[in-house]
Formats: C-alpha cells, structure tokens, sequence
C-alpha cells in the first residue's frame, strides 16, 4: 500500500517487489498486473501477510499453493480465493484450522463436511453458526463446538438442545447458553446451577420455580448481585439472600424487597460499593440523621479503602 505513487519503473520491478513484499505483503497492491500474476512475486507476498491474497491476480487466487500458503498463514484469506478453490477440501481444513469462521467462504458441499465442520469447531465453537444445519444433530460435533463456545448450542438442533450432556457442556462454558435449552432442561436443577455458577445472569432463563429457589437464587446472586431483579419476590424478601446480592453489587439494592430497603445493614453494604444507596433506602433512613452519617462514613472509607489499595499496588508494581 506504501507502494502508492511509486513511479512505475519501481512497480514493475520484480527485484523490488520481492523485497517490498516480504516486508510487508500488502505491497502487491502497488505491483503492476504483470507481477500481480508472478507466482515468485505473490508467493513471497502470502508468505509475509495471508490477507495480500486480495491484490494477486485471479489468477494467483486460483493457484492452490499460492492459497494454501496464505489460509494456512491467515484463514480469513480463503474469501479472496476463486470459487473452485473455495471448494477444495484441503484448501478449506487449512483455512478452518487456522481459523475456524473460514468455513463461512467455503462451498456449501463443504459446509456439510463432518471433517471439515468438526476442524472448524474445534478452533471456534461459533463456526457451527456457517456449518449444514443436519450438522447441527451431530452429538459429537455440537458438544465440540459449545465445549469451546457456549453460545454456540443456539445452532444446534431442537434434540440437541433438548440433550442434557450437551447443555450442561454449554452452560459450563456460557451460562447465558441456558437461554437456548430447552424448557425441561431450563427447570432441572442441576442444569440451572450450573449456568448461574457461570454467569448469575442467566437466572432469568430459568424456570419460574427455580428462580424462586434459594439455592440458585443465591449463588446468582453471589457472582452477579444485579440476578436479584430476576428472582422471585419471596427471594427478594430474604435477609441472606438480598445481602449477599448487596455485597456482590451494590446497585442491587434496587431490587430488593421494600421491607428490607428499612433494613440498617442491608442498606450500609450497599453503600459501600455505591455512592447512591440511600436514593433506594426507605423513607425512614433517608430522614435519619445519625444513620446518613453512618452511611456517608462507610462510603468514604470504602473509597479511601480502595485507594490505598490503589496506590499500594502501583508501589509494588
């Protein structure tokens, strides 16, 4: 690209763009057509950068061991390659391998590849997203994919989405995935538990009943207090719950029962990690005035707490 302006005596040169190309491959872009379709020339150039593919001639990106040499390097390459070569199976498993997403620029007969698609997915779980949609029933294949990527149990088949080990496999990865499983699996137990451990904010995909369940409600709540406003009301009315929520994330203390917005301690934790806690306290707390200095004292010590905090770890750095 440097290559722009240069006067056509340099551009046409193949002793000086061999040696621009193998500082840096997009210099082909700036290489008159006739090197464009040199395979010394284009070679060196994917060999530098596989995304110099797109200057070479179509006749270059028509060349297997000129787009090996750049999938191989950079994946992403193979939507530069010609239409017969986006159909070549070893083309295509070096670019997948490289980087899964490629499977998207493969041909359709590809895309329905076992080997292929399982290659694919196990560099990235979301290229099951481009793979045959009969892949997405294969055990084997999906457990690969959301093993690595969770969310990628959205492109699997409605049985799979239905397969206990499959969606366990996802939740652990992702716990958001649990949105995607079916309605039974969203109301078992140990599924749910899982995905909340993973993310407390995938509460909202269960069942009505689970998030009413203190066991799943508190470890939401524990890595993610903000899972309060998910659970049930009887969860919001719960001392421990609503604490450890308050504890996780301040800002929680919106979503708790408005009988415990009375409650000194629960309001003082919130406090310590939001400035604004007493917006959400009830009316008798805010007009207490011995309990807003109590506040404002646990705020700022909090605050220093964790300048000091600051400062020590940058001594120490």
């Amino acid at each position: 690209l440097a290559l722009a302006g240069a006067a056509p005596s340099l551009t046409s040169s193949k002793e000086f763009l061999l040696r621009a190309v193998k500082v840096d491959g997009r210099a082909l872009g700036g290489a008159s057509q006739q090197l464009k379709n040199d395979n010394e020339v284009v070679l060196a150039a994917v060999g530098a950068r596989g995304d110099a593919l797109l200057y070479a001639s179509e006749t270059m990106r028509d060349c297997k061991e000129v787009v090996l040499k750049a999938v191989e390097l950079w994946g992403p390459a193979l939507r530069y390659a010609s239409d017969r070569l986006r159909g070549d199976r070893d083309v295509v498993l070096a670019a997948v391998t490289t980087w899964g997403l490629a499977l998207q620029h493969a041909a359709e007969k590809l895309r329905a590849d076992r080997d292929v698609v399982l290659a694919a997915v196990a560099n990235d779980g979301l290229a099951l997203l481009h793979a045959s949609p009969k892949l997405g029933d294969d055990k084997e294949l999906v457990l690969a994919a959301v093993g690595l990527w969770g969310a990628a149990l959205e492109h699997a088949s409605r049985r799979l989405r239905g397969d206990r080990d499959v969606v366990l496999t996802a939740v652990k990865r992702w716990g958001v995935a649990l949105q995607f499983a079916d309605e039974a699996l969203r109301a078992d137990k140990e599924v749910v538990l899982a995905a909340v451990r993973t993310d407390g904010l995938s509460l909202p995909y269960a069942s009505l009943e689970l998030r009413s369940d203190r066991e799943v409600v508190l470890t939401a709540v524990r890595g993610c207090g903000s899972a309060l406003a998910h659970a049930g009301s009887a969860m919001k009315a719960d001392k421990e719950v609503a604490l450890a929520a308050v504890t996780a994330r301040g800002q929680a203390l919106r979503y708790v029962a408005g009988s415990l917005q009375a409650d000194r301690q629960i309001v003082l934790t919130a406090a310590r990690s939001w400035g604004s806690a007493l917006s959400c306290a009830a009316e008798a707390l805010q007009s207490d005035e011995a309990f807003v200095r109590e506040v404002v004292q646990a705020r700022l010590a909090s605050v220093d707490a964790g300048a000091a905090k600051g400062k020590w770890l940058t001594m120490t750095l």
